[in-house]
This record gives structure tokens, C-alpha cells and sequence, in this order.
């Protein structure tokens, strides 16, 4: 397995783990024929909720094209679809008191890291299409389920807790339709005769009370002042425990939680 370290945060390559998408932000972006106007619907967050330091983790994107049919279009590059991440940057936020439900203010950004960023020869962390091994990708008679065709991820480990953010920048063009005039999936997909040209966006996600999700407005009809799942998690302490005791703040893998940014404890 390769590593690569990076400050307050450990990236992972060539591993496989179980997806649990819980607490999704969700973003309009683009102009087009969705409901709000919007030409690409997209949601960001964390693949294991609650996210926890040192543990297991990645970074997960949906995007759906609305093309005026109900429930839009998955983007699917495995059928033909274009999406390609230009640049992924983490960025670790100084917290501030907070008197919102999420219990995370960020406040002064303190550390920012490059994840991905091909033009710069940076690929290893670059989000990728899910994939399912337990059925048949490319078989147009077994379609995927949706939250596998849809989904972008990588593999990372943050290595210490508190308010993380993301910059993501990606490009986008839906050249295939997946889904008929009543909203359900196709076996066959078609091609679209006049496709839209490739979109590009560039859009900043922070964790808990940094969500920029339209249902948090009061005015939204699903608002809810008590709701977290229109937010990712911000990164909590592991819930640690073991026979051996630590000596001098220790554990016998010689791991030290500072949870400060600035002092990179994973040895």
C-alpha cells in the first residue's frame, strides 16, 4: 500500500472499502433546465459519517445532469459521460465558538494542501468513478445502481480531528441519457443528439455550519434549524481504547493526538 504524507492528513491508494454516503452537502451549479434553473445538481461530502480522526475515509462527489426530466440525469463516464477533476485542495480551518447545531464555527483557514492537480502532475488523490465488483460494470443489460454510476471518490486519512474544507474544480458534459420521462433508469442508454458543451466548475465545501446547502435558508420548505444532513461532518476524535495504556501521551503504535494542525503526530 502507498503512502503519501501530507500535514494533518494521510493519503491512501489501493484500497477497497465499503461507501456509507450519510451527510451530503448539495449544490446547484450551471444554468440549464433543472427546477431552480441549474444545469448540473451536485452533492459533496465525507463517505463515512461520522468522519473520525485517523480512520479510513474519502472525499465523495455526485453530480446529475438536468436535462428537464424528472429527478435530472446521472453522470456516468462508465456509459460514455465526461467528468474530469482539475483540481482538489483540503484546507483545515482555526475553529471559533459556535451557537449553531452542527457545534463547528470555522474560523482562520490554517493549512491548505493539494490533493489532486493534474496539471501539476498530481493524480494519485484525484476523485474516480466508483466501482461495483458485484455486478457487471459495462454490461448495458445490468445497469449499475445509481449511488454506484454516480459516484466519485478517493481515498484519504485525516490525522487530526477538526473543520476541514475542500476546493474542488471539475469539468463536466453529459453525453449520454440514462433515464426515461418518468425518472427511471434505462438498461439501454441513449445518446443525446445535441449535447450541451463541457461545463467547468470550481466550488468551496466546508464541514458542519460552513454548508452552503439551500435547504439550510429559513425560507427553504425543508428547513430545519436541528438538521445536520444538509452538511458534511466535521473530522471528530477517534474513539480510542485498548489494553496497553499510553505512556507520555503514546500509544504502543507511538501515535501522539495533539489535534493541533501544525504538529503532523503520525508516525
Amino acid at each position: 500500500m502507498k503512502k503519501i504524507h501530507v500535514p494533518g492528513l494521510l493519503v491512501l491508494f489501493g484500497l477497497t472499502a465499503a461507501l456509507d454516503a450519510d451527510a451530503h452537502e448539495l449544490r446547484l451549479v450551471g444554468k440549464g433546465k433543472g427546477p431552480n434553473g441549474e444545469e448540473y445538481r451536485i452533492a459533496f461530502g465525507h463517505w463515512s459519517e461520522p468522519a473520525r480522526e485517523d480512520e479510513m475515509n474519502g472525499i465523495d462527489l455526485f453530480v446529475w445532469y438536468e436535462d428537464g426530466r424528472e429527478n435530472g440525469d446521472v453522470v456516468d463516464v462508465g456509459r460514455g459521460d465526461k467528468l474530469r477533476v482539475t483540481k482538489l485542495e483540503a484546507m483545515f480551518y482555526e475553529p471559533k465558538p459556535a451557537s449553531n447545531p452542527w457545534g463547528y464555527e470555522p474560523g482562520k483557514m490554517l493549512n491548505i494542501t493539494t490533493l489532486c492537480d493534474p496539471a501539476q502532475g498530481i493524480t494519485l488523490a484525484c476523485p474516480r468513478q466508483k466501482l461495483d465488483a458485484l455486478a457487471s460494470f459495462f454490461d448495458p443489460g445490468n445497469p449499475q445502481p445509481e449511488v454506484y454510476r454516480n459516484r466519485y471518490t478517493n481515498n484519504i486519512r485525516p490525522t487530526d480531528s477538526g473543520i476541514y474544507g475542500y476546493k474542488i474544480g471539475f469539468c463536466v458534459q453529459d453525453l449520454y441519457g440514462q433515464t426515461g420521462a418518468d425518472g427511471q433508469t434505462l438498461k439501454t442508454p441513449w445518446k443525446r443528439q445535441s449535447p450541451k458543451p463541457e461545463s467547468c466548475f470550481e466550488e468551496t465545501f466546508i464541514c458542519g455550519a460552513g454548508s452552503k446547502d439551500p435547504r439550510n435558508d429559513p425560507s427553504h420548505p425543508e428547513y430545519d434549524p436541528a438538521s445536520q444532513t444538509h452538511s458534511y461532518g466535521c473530522i471528530t476524535d477517534a474513539v480510542a481504547f485498548g489494553a496497553k495504556p499510553e505512556v507520555d501521551g503514546k500509544d504502543k503504535a507511538s501515535h501522539q493526538d495533539s489535534d493541533t494542525y501544525s504538529v503532523d503526530d503520525y508516525h
